[in-house]
Formats: C-alpha cells, structure tokens, sequence
C-alpha cells in the first residue's frame, strides 16, 4: 500500500505514479494488443421459430379475413357479426406485426431518431392491435349479456355492429390518447455507455470494450401501469 510523502498532497503523489508508470512503460516497449467482446444476440435457430410462427399467425389471418369477406352474407357467418370479426383480424394482425418489431436485434436499429421510431411503433402497434383484437369481443359479450338478461320478454334488445363498433373507437381513441400523452410528456430517449478494461501483463497490454445500448423513458414503469389498468377491462 502506497502512501504520500509528508508535504505532498494526493493529487501530486497520483501524477507522480501516473508518470512513473508511464515512463516504465515507454521503456519496455510494450506490444498492444486490442481484443473486443463478443456481442451476444439471439439464437439464429430460435429466431427462425419466432418469425416463423409469426408469419403464419399473419398468413392465417389474412386466410380467415377473406373467408369472412367471401362468405359474410352467409347465414351462419353473419350470425358472428362478421364486422367485428373483421375488425379482430385485423387487430390480429397489428399484434403479429409488433411481435417482428420486438424480434428485430437491436443492432440492426439506426441511431438516434429511427431507433425511437422502431421502440414507438412497438407500442403503438402492440397497444392498438390488441385493442382491436379484445374489443370487438367484448362488444359481443356485453350484447349477449343484455339480450339474455332482459327483464322485459315482450321487449327487444337490438344492439347493432355499429354501436359495439363505436365502442371500439373509443377504446382506440383512449390508446391514443395515453400514447400521445406519454410521447410528448415523456418521450423515450436513447443512451449508450462504453466501458474499457485495460489488463498489463509485462511486456503486453491488452484491452476489452464492452458496450451497452438502452432506450427508456423517464418514467414509463408508470406507463405501462396506466396502460396495463386501462387494457384489464378488454381482457
């Protein structure tokens, strides 16, 4: 353990370690060596189960999308509100879209305002579709609720697509609302930090960087709360 003369201080004994080693450094002549870490990314075999189990969720819902379009006259298939169901495929196919977004590696993001592009366009593909996937559902079981607990038998209850449609814009419209609340409030903001380890070994020297990209916000563990409460009713 290295202690300070009496009468220097311990900002002139580090200079003056610093220079000594510098100085015994220079002597030797030392040979440098870079090595840099290797950067873990996704298994290329499970990346290949995801995407291709994404792509036919799509392609499956883009199959029951035209059947619902060819046969929605249909006596049986118009007894399933073919409108919603129209409105859930699609919803469907939103929330497979997202799941490619969260399946793209993070290096192949750009830096700056494109890789916050990518991050929001998760968000709002995730939230939007999965409203337009749990809403419609919703809107048939608040009907079948209201048809079979009628108290009057001699009256009717007719609830149209277009008011269980209604009901689905608005739940879109409150998504909207928090995203854009949490885009301009609390935007989403990208940092990276580099670190080096420098190893001397006698005549050698050898470094390591390792590097850590994160994009957050200042406050979106209480984003995701407010989205997650106002998503519990849908599911």
């Amino acid at each position: 353990m290295a202690t300070a003369a009496p009468g220097i201080g311990k900002g002139e004994s580090y200079r003056a370690l610093s220079s000594t080693a510098v100085c015994v450094l220079q002597d030797k002549k030392p040979q440098r060596k870079a090595a840099e870490l290797p950067r873990r990314s996704l298994s290329p075999v499970l990346s290949a189960v995801v995407w291709t189990l994404l792509s036919c969720g799509i392609l499956l819902s883009f199959c029951f999308l035209l059947f619902t379009l060819r046969f929605k006259n249909n006596r049986i298939v118009k007894m399933s509100s073919p409108n919603l169901n129209i409105l859930t495929l699609f919803g469907s196919v939103l929330t497979y879209s997202s799941g490619f977004l969260f399946a793209v590696n993070e290096r192949t993001h750009l830096q700056g305002g494109a890789s916050t592009a990518v991050l929001q366009a998760r968000m709002w593909t995730l939230c939007v579709g999965s409203t337009l996937v749990f809403g419609p559902i919703l809107g048939k079981t608040w009907r079948l609720y209201r048809v079979f607990t009628q108290r009057v038998p001699d009256k009717r209850v007719i609830i149209r697509d277009i008011q269980l449609m209604g009901l689905v814009a608005l739940l879109i419209l409150v998504d909207m609302l928090i995203l854009t609340a949490w885009n301009l409030t609390d935007p989403v903001r990208c940092s990276r930090s580099v670190g080096a380890v420098v190893k001397v070994v006698e005549r050698d020297i050898s470094f390591s960087l390792s590097q850590l990209d994160a994009c957050s916000s200042l406050y979106s563990d209480l984003w995701i709360i407010i989205i997650a409460v106002q998503k519990n009713p849908k599911m």
